[in-house]
């Protein structure tokens, strides 16, 4: 990654995205990471739309290239920003594409499988189907704890958090909450961590 791009990531990453969007402005050439990046600050500005051209251009590159990890990031990107747009059933789709997609070329990565089953679970639930999404947050996090991912583990826990939470299981979401904050903090995930906290604190 050259320097101006990774200036860019670097002010994104430290919540300055007006420094953020004005370095990305600035970056000559395009490359996969310009291209998420450009994503990112489009969701965080919740212009979705123009998040979801980008990443279709980024889609369209991957496929071009044969670039098998390329094409399922950008599937699980399309999802992202369909879920923050709040369009969950556009969400549910890519994110079932992406994992037809890993069955089919990572059959053996639990990591990526971890991943995508802790997205499609949340979305389940936002879609008010609780039994379907403890089943696979409760999968995204035995996969997750295969591997030495912290904040992948952390985020399983979370969200096993909230959808115990939502169902009434207060004293599950409550372990689940703090197991989340004990892994965010040991990655050094102050956000992730301050988010899990937020939620204990809501947890009644």
């Amino acid at each position: 990654m050259d320097e101006p791009l990774k200036a860019a990531w670097q002010a994104f990453f430290e919540g300055n995205l007006d420094l953020a969007a004005k370095l990305e402005g600035e970056l000559t050439g395009e490359s996969f990471s310009s291209l998420h990046l450009r994503a990112y600050l489009a969701v965080e500005a919740k212009d979705f739309s123009r998040a979801a051209k980008t990443l279709q251009t980024y889609l369209a590159r991957a496929q071009a290239q044969s670039d098998k990890e390329n094409e399922h990031v950008a599937y699980h990107q399309l999802g992202y920003v369909a879920r923050s747009a709040g369009d969950f059933l556009q969400a549910l789709e890519w994110i079932e594409k992406e994992a037809a997609f890993l069955a089919r070329h990572f059959p053996e990565d639990h990591y990526r499988q971890s991943v995508n089953l802790y997205e499609q679970g949340y979305i389940k639930l936002k879609l008010g189907q609780t039994n379907q999404a403890e089943k696979l947050l409760q999968q995204a996090l035995t996969y997750a704890l295969e591997t030495d991912e912290l904040i992948n583990q952390a985020c399983a826990y979370r969200g096993l958090g909230e959808m115990n939470q939502a169902i009434g299981k207060g004293q599950a979401a409550r372990c689940n909450f703090a197991a989340a904050i004990r892994l965010f903090k040991q990655a050094g995930d102050t956000i992730g961590q301050a988010e899990s906290e937020k939620l204990l604190a809501s947890c009644v």
